[in-house]
């Protein structure tokens, strides 16, 4: 293939370690490819060079790249290839570290959640253990001792205090920071920045429970990676190592790629610092100048993806941090639409992506993209009632649940034309494959409470309250919320059918092409030639959670990323929202939205009210 001038400069470089910056649709994964096949070209075998990402997914999908590009050249040359013999090693980061910590003598169990949590409630008990004998806390006085013993009680109590401990921990040990450190952050003071005075105490503990259980986390599997490749523990057989996804790195991976560097390996990161979005969970964008000694920075700064118009906005949302996204083509302007509240929102979207299907778009190049997946379900429900297929990247539909729903409701429908009583015996046949949760669940009031639902006028109606009646039957909502989910996305289909029995024969049919719907942290990666981001209010993007000058950098990269995802057509959409959970009012479009270099660079409509 053609490589641009910066892509060929950096496939032929022989500088042993350089970053590549890299603008969105720049060709990034394409110029990695090429720089392995170059290196194959000049002679290092293809087992001495290891790949590294950040995900599986991105792991798989650089595989699925070489071996089309080693086919292809077998093809051509009339060869046959062992694919053993052919392939690079690709593994993520951790999978690397530890497969390293294992030839340096041997790697633990890596713990589960529900392992962690036991492990973290030992830690605790031991804590009380040892302050009632006075071996922890001993040198304070009774009343300090009393406060941290009633701290340590209220940790064993809750759960999602617990939770929130364990990824606190995670945090830190990602970041390289100190725990009590982390628990004052914005993002964890409001809820645990009271028991930072007892970090040190719990962390040492649970340390030494996951030690004696035999197990370890993937923060541990880092640190002792690094400790093995500085000690000479564990050799390696890469003298080339090609890091996909850099920007995603933690800091205790980037001291993994340090380890390396020190070890003799020549390193090439690829990665684009404005689409750094992980710092929930400790990662953060570090130059490759500041961990290894003599580093070089190049560039690939021409979008294939974007247009100009659309890397304009980027660019100004960027908050001139960024440098200029080169592109080679027009399009046409984003657009910045303007509802009254979240229902007219949701119909402008749909009647947009709707005309885009009267002009014969594949559903599959569209996407709908929000902050989070909240925002994301009155337009899944609206595109579903218009009769209009969407799948939520992330989540796997179990259709079993709506199909024995409507073969009750067509129970329902039977009896109610004949105006008879419903035999629990008949409800139990129909739920005959479904394990009730309580055996003394009475089926008398089952059957009443189907009767009821033959009450309603619409099949919407009696769909939802027959949902009712088989959630009860699987031990209630609050046990069952997948299912209650998986339930509410058939619910608005019922509009288009006159009765369960027509519903139960249109779902057995082969699902159409589906638009996307997504978070814009799923959407990392990806494109499609025409996207919607959808809830660009204050208190939505950025989320209302968001504190603090990190928080609020991150929440405007995730923004950058949203728009950069688009190859044509780019629309986002804001109206004010009363939100619930929160108890706020987002009155106002997106802080990141309202400089006037950024609306130069947009077109504002006004939605058409809903009818």
């Amino acid at each position: 293939m053609d490589l641009t001038v910066h892509q060929r400069r950096i496939v032929q470089t022989t500088l042993p370690h350089v970053e590549v910056v890299a603008k969105p649709g720049s060709g990034k994964t394409t110029t990695l490819m090429q720089r392995l096949a170059h290196l194959v070209r000049c002679g290092i075998s293809v087992r001495k060079i290891l790949v590294l990402s950040f995900s599986n997914e991105a792991v798989g999908e650089i595989d699925r790249r070489w071996v089309q590009h080693v086919t292809m050249h077998a093809r051509k040359a009339n060869a046959t290839v062992q694919r053993d013999e052919a392939q690079p090693v690709l593994m993520t980061a951790h999978a690397f570290a530890r497969s390293v910590v294992a030839r340096a003598g041997g790697c633990g169990d890596v713990i589960t959640p529900s392992v962690a949590t036991a492990l973290l409630k030992s830690a605790l008990r031991r804590c009380l253990h040892d302050s009632h004998r006075k071996k922890l806390w001993s040198l304070l006085d009774m009343r300090q001792r009393r406060v941290r013993v009633e701290l340590v009680r209220r940790l064993l109590k809750s759960s999602e205090l617990l939770s929130l401990l364990l990824s606190a921990m995670q945090f830190a040990q990602a970041a390289q920071v100190e725990l009590g450190d982390v628990m004052a952050t914005p993002q964890f003071a409001d809820d645990l920045k009271l028991f930072a005075v007892i970090a040190p105490a719990v962390l040492r503990r649970y340390t030494r429970a996951k030690q004696a259980a035999g197990h370890i986390d993937f923060g541990d599997m880092l640190e002792r990676a690094i400790t093995a490749l500085g000690d000479g523990r564990a050799t390696i057989p890469f003298t080339h190592v090609l890091v996909d996804e850099y920007q995603d790195c933690s800091a205790a991976q980037t001291q993994l790629l340090a380890a390396l560097a020190q070890h003799g390996c020549e390193l090439m990161v690829f990665g684009d610092p404005e689409q750094a979005i992980y710092g929930f969970g400790g990662n953060g964008y570090t130059p490759l100048g500041q961990i290894v000694d003599g580093a070089k920075v190049m560039s690939l700064p021409q979008s294939h993806r974007l247009h100009a118009e659309n890397a304009a906005l980027a660019t100004a949302v960027a908050n001139a941090r960024t440098s200029k996204i080169v592109t080679q083509r027009q399009g046409t302007q984003p657009v910045l639409v303007r509802s009254s509240d979240l229902t007219d929102q949701t119909h402008s979207v749909v009647r947009d992506i709707e005309q885009l299907l009267n002009q014969g778009v594949d559903p599959l190049r569209i996407a709908v993209l929000a902050r989070t997946r909240h925002f994301l379900a009155p337009v899944e429900q609206r595109l579903l009632a218009r009769g209009l297929n969407a799948a939520q990247q992330g989540i796997t539909r179990d259709l079993r649940h709506a199909q024995r729903v409507l073969r009750l409701v067509k129970l329902v429908e039977w009896h109610g034309r004949r105006q008879e009583s419903i035999d629990p015996d008949e409800a139990v046949y129909v739920l005959r494959n479904v394990t009730f949760a309580d055996p003394q669940l009475r089926l008398e009031s089952l059957a009443r409470s189907l009767e009821r639902a033959a009450r309603s006028p619409s099949l919407e109606g009696r769909y939802r309250a027959c949902g009712d009646v088989y959630l009860q039957a699987l031990g209630g909502v609050r046990a069952n919320t997948e299912v209650l989910h998986d339930l509410n996305r058939w619910a608005p289909i019922c509009r288009n059918h006159a009765c369960a029995a027509e519903m139960l024969r249109a779902l057995k049919q082969p699902d159409k092409p589906a638009v996307q719907t997504m978070t814009i942290h799923a959407a990392k990666g990806r494109e499609w030639d025409h996207v919607f981001v959808v809830g660009v209010a204050d208190g939505q993007l950025p989320l209302y959670l968001a504190k603090g000058a990190k928080m609020l950098a991150e929440e405007r990269r995730l923004l950058y990323v949203a728009i950069t995802r688009a190859r044509e057509s780019l629309r986002l959409y804001f109206a004010p929202v009363d939100h619930a959970r929160s108890q706020q009012h987002f009155g106002k479009r997106s802080r990141f939205l309202r400089s006037p270099s950024v609306m130069r660079t947009v077109r504002v409509v006004e939605s058409q009210p809903t009818r």
